[in-house]
């Protein structure tokens, strides 16, 4: 089954209205918030609008949205309210409007550790990678 798709607003990368920037979600940080990184390497937290989690729309990291930025003053400094699909993305590229600084970006990885486990402060001993259970056969 295709991802619901919401209907977007007619913006192009090179046309967007001064409080709005196009950015790649990086990692979820809980309770519909996430980092995202604009094409000018800055990081920042936002979350997902009312109209955005109504459409049932799955967010993955390395998705392309555009962001509607709040007057500052807070942790979180934006709203995404529409995600790009894949063939938006090929047609800005096709046609030149996409920022070269996302080209730039290393590719996001789905597999690579969370930053937020410290993997340096947990004790693993070799002898720690002896299965828990054995099964009936092994034991006889």
């Amino acid at each position: 089954m295709p991802r619901p798709r919401l209907p977007s607003p007619e913006y192009t990368p090179s046309s967007l209205p001064p409080n709005i920037i196009l950015a790649k979600l990086s990692s979820p940080r809980g309770s519909g918030n996430w980092v995202c990184h604009s094409p000018d390497g800055i990081e920042r937290l936002v979350e997902i609008s009312t109209r955005v989690k109504r459409s049932k729309v799955i967010l993955v990291k390395g998705d392309f949205t555009y962001v509607n930025l709040f007057p500052p003053g807070g942790k979180v400094v934006g709203e995404i309210i529409v995600v790009l699909e894949k063939n938006q993305v090929k047609g800005y590229k096709k046609s030149g409007e996409w920022p070269e600084e996302f080209d730039s970006l290393p590719p996001t990885n789905p597999q690579e550790p969370s930053p937020l486990i410290e993997t340096s402060s947990l004790d693993i001993s070799p002898e720690d990678d002896q299965p828990l259970h054995t099964s009936i056969s092994d034991t006889t």
